[in-house]
């Protein structure tokens, strides 16, 4: 149980540094398109990072599950109340200090002005759909999941019994009409950033190993499963080119692909954490680095790009992109360690520490 712990921790912590490196496409707004270093970027960013997602979900619903029998309303007030305060609460301030940081700064910003006239946040409406909405798109883009995650505990209180039974045939059943009929419908854009099909699925599988005693790093700890993940890669990034934000199954299947590559390489990144001298402090701050890095790793590099508009040849996306995930990342822990020193308790508002 310690080394699934640990495991679980490492695969957490490296996938917040990874969704950093995948938001680090911002800086392809000071380029030239169709290069091979910007392919190559888009491909990385787009693709490669991307693999952490349905691990995060799977691990999610795997965690939910633990200690289910069957449903309690003890067992229920116990799980909802730790999401509330990790979850729910951190969406809420992160989304309104987004909107307050917006408005605020768009006096003195003009690039910050054109993005609150693009959100409508100059209406009350606008601005409270950006911190409170199910549906439309969050200020803070990132914390998206944390938002679907909180749908899905509520979807659980039917899943886990129905997953108990009959080896949840019914559970998946559901689900397959579930997608069929969301395809149908044509629904499939709009909920790429709410509630994609994939992210549902890897929760429900996750549940399922959870209540059947099975370790997800043991399911998936088959190197064989590693081509398959960059097999989904590449139809994700093909995907992105044919498709770019209208929907295909291509996008769902792409992301199931990549589904074991993070627990395949679970043990290799908890090696990899054993060696970080300051491991506790990294795994400590990533949740405040997902959820504070679209404000302060953007801030450096939108501040930096527009200074470099005389560098137009091979390396810029590069630079730009490395700037982003290392300065970047050390104002956002800066932060952070601020943050917890300045105002202590308060700060689990932010860092999901309630």
């Amino acid at each position: 149980m310690m080394e699934g712990r640990k495991y679980i921790d490492a695969v957490r912590t490296f996938a917040n540094y990874a969704i950093v490196l995948m938001h680090a496409w911002a800086a392809q707004t000071y380029v030239t398109r169709g290069t091979w270093e910007y392919k190559s970027w888009d491909f990385i960013c787009n693709a490669v990072t991307a693999a952490v997602m349905p691990a995060l979900f799977l691990m999610s619903g795997y965690l939910l599950a633990k200690g289910y029998e069957h449903f309690s309303l003890a067992w229920w007030k116990e799980k909802l109340t730790r999401r509330v305060k990790r979850l729910l609460v951190p969406y809420l301030a992160w989304n309104a200090l987004f909107v307050g940081f917006y408005l605020v700064a768009s006096h003195a910003v003009p690039r910050l002005h054109q993005r609150v006239v693009a959100f409508g946040l100059t209406t009350w409406k606008g601005a409270i759909s950006k911190v409170i909405s199910f549906m439309a798109n969050p200020i803070d883009m990132p914390t998206w999941f944390m938002r679907t995650l909180l749908v899905y505990v509520l979807v659980a209180v039917v899943l886990a019994p129905l997953l108990k039974k009959r080896k949840g045939v019914v559970a998946y059943l559901l689900l397959a009409g579930w997608f069929v009929f969301s395809w149908q419908m044509k629904w499939g854009a709009r909920m790429c950033f709410t509630y994609p099909f994939y992210s549902i699925l890897a929760f429900t599988i996750g549940m399922h190993l959870s209540l059947a005693n099975k370790s997800p790093f043991e399911i998936f700890k088959s190197r064989w499963l590693a081509p398959l993940a960059v097999v989904g890669m590449a139809g994700l990034f093909l995907h992105n080119i044919r498709w770019h934000w209208d929907y295909s199954p291509v996008r769902d299947i792409s992301f199931l692909m990549m589904m074991p590559l993070m627990f395949c390489l679970g043990p290799t990144l908890g090696r990899v954490a054993d060696k970080i001298k300051c491991w506790k402090f990294v795994k400590d701050s990533s949740f405040f680095l997902y959820t504070g890095h679209f404000l302060f790793c953007s801030m450096v590099l939108h501040s930096l790009g527009p200074l470099l508009g005389f560098w137009q040849g091979p390396g810029k996306l590069t630079f730009l992109i490395v700037v982003f995930c290392t300065l970047g990342v050390v104002v956002n822990l800066s932060a952070y360690w601020l943050g917890k020193r300045v105002l202590g308790k308060v700060f689990g508002v932010f860092d999901g520490t309630l």
